[in-house]
């Protein structure tokens, strides 16, 4: 079951805080509501997890672990710790996420050699740089996205696993090539059939949840593909599969260009929430009038540059002509994205964040190049944020899914499941970042959670349908009680 280490170079939870306050207005596409303060009370966490107890009225056993290195001692190391206690056999579901660069499919080798054919599988490559469960952060490659590839190369791999059993959900895995397809929404909706089925369902019994994990550039084809099938009462969230490299897991399969989707069936209560922390800036706004594939070129009819740099004060031209690394220079664009607004038919306005990003300094003097599906015609306006704010925004994602079915405080939460943006993770100083699972075990009463740290984002966005968007976080609780 869960076990937490603690002191190991590549797993530190710390016990030294700083209280992150949330200040000004916070963009949120479950609400528009001021963030209340979040302090932080150190507390040891359990170094095992059950609800399988008559008071729940559930049975479920959950278990998380982490390894590092070569993928045949990670995943025993992992797998070691998740069953440790386990009393119900090889689990009914698993989800995976090995940091970008990892040998998946070898890892899913030895993942059914420990488990056997009765275990589905889901799951998807979380950023090089690393992954998270209730037991800590697991580092993979350190320092930015350059550093990374070079960890890459080094070897410098970690992976989080969870283990699930359990008669209250049934669970269906399915996974898809791109290659296999003519289009995107095509192999989404052939998957998510697949998925169904496996479940031992059909399609006119909409499933309670469905988690996605698209690999980059097709996620908003894929969310379309899933609504042609489900439509979009059931409740999704998914983040795109960490890079460099990143690669779609689902049951024997890895794929570098496809999806995989897991969904469930069951009446246990399900909480969520899918936001953002960056403040609103309806100042500075301008519309799409030319694009070049997915470049923003213009912004009212003059050049997107000018026009983001102009809205920044200048602050690009001076970045670029010091000379600033890469790396920096894409943790600012990360910290000042664009966002465009959707009103749902009840008249309820959420906002969908775009990050503008930069293969150097010098190519974004040619344009934006944001990522999501912004079209000519578009209004986008300028949002900023700080560390502290998104950090802040990270540790409360708990207390949010909560509130979400109004789920008190104490109750029992049997399990959790996360995405967090790599590049809001990237903005995060590295001896920081080691905060965010001690932050989520605190407000997620020490319940069993895994997230990984994606390259894009989905979710439900009620009365609008499934959207893809970016430097965003998504967390979800299910409760142990009906």
């Amino acid at each position: 079951m869960t076990k937490v280490m603690v002191g190991n170079p590549k797993i530190n939870i710390t016990l030294r805080f700083v209280v992150v306050l949330a200040i000004g207005l916070l963009c949120s596409f479950c609400s528009e509501n001021h963030e209340a303060e979040f302090k932080l009370t150190p507390q040891k966490t359990p170094a095992t997890f059950q609800t399988n107890t008559p008071a729940n009225n559930v049975n479920i056993e959950v278990g998380t672990g982490w390894g590092e290195g070569a993928p045949a001692k990670a995943i025993r190391k992992a797998l070691d710790m998740a069953l440790k206690g386990n009393k119900q056999g090889d689990p009914d579901f698993m989800i995976i996420h090995p940091t970008a660069g990892s040998d998946c499919k070898k890892i899913l080798q030895d993942v059914r050699d420990i488990v056997g054919h009765k275990t589905k599988i889901y799951g998807g490559t979380s950023d090089a740089r690393g992954v998270l469960s209730d037991g800590g952060y697991v580092l993979g490659a350190k320092g930015g996205y350059a550093a990374a590839a070079e960890g890459i190369e080094s070897g410098l791999h970690g992976l989080a696993v969870m283990t699930i059993t359990t008669k209250d959900i049934d669970f269906g895995v399915a996974a898809a090539s791109l290659t296999d397809y003519d289009s995107p929404q095509e192999m989404a909706a052939a998957a998510v059939h697949d998925a169904i089925k496996d479940a031992g369902k059909n399609e006119t019994e909409t499933p309670a949840l469905i988690l996605v994990t698209p690999t980059i550039g097709i996620e908003q084809q894929v969310l379309d593909g899933i609504s042609q099938v489900v439509g979009n009462d059931a409740i999704l969230l998914g983040g795109t599969a960490g890079g460099p490299h990143g690669m779609v897991i689902g049951n024997d399969s890895a794929y570098e260009k496809g999806v995989s989707l897991a969904v469930f069936y069951t009446e246990l209560p399900i909480g969520w929430a899918f936001e953002s922390g960056f403040e609103k800036q309806d100042k500075y706004s301008g519309v799409v009038t030319k694009m070049a594939g997915r470049r923003i070129v213009e912004i009212d009819n003059l050049p997107a540059y000018d026009v983001y740099d102009q809205w920044l004060g200048g602050e690009l031209t001076r970045r670029r002509l010091q000379g600033e690394k890469t790396d920096a220079f894409r943790d600012f664009l990360g910290l000042h994205p664009l966002f465009r607004k959707r009103q749902a038919p009840d008249g309820k306005t959420y906002t969908v964040v775009s990050h503008p990003w930069a293969p150097n300094q010098s190519s974004i003097t040619d344009g934006l190049y944001p990522t999501g599906d912004i079209t000519v015609g578009d209004r986008v306006y300028l949002s900023y944020g700080t560390w502290e704010v998104l950090l802040n925004r990270i540790g409360n994602l708990p207390v949010n899914a909560r509130k979400f079915i109004s789920l008190a405080d104490k109750a029992p939460v049997a399990f959790s499941i996360g995405t967090i943006c790599a590049g809001v993770m990237g903005v995060i100083p590295e001896e920081e970042r080691k905060k965010i699972p001690v932050l989520i075990n605190h407000a997620n009463g020490k319940a069993p959670f895994i997230a990984s740290f994606t390259w894009g984002e989905q979710g439900s966005l009620p009365g609008i349908g499934y959207q893809h968007c970016n430097l965003t976080t998504s967390f979800l609780v299910i409760g142990a009680k009906k």
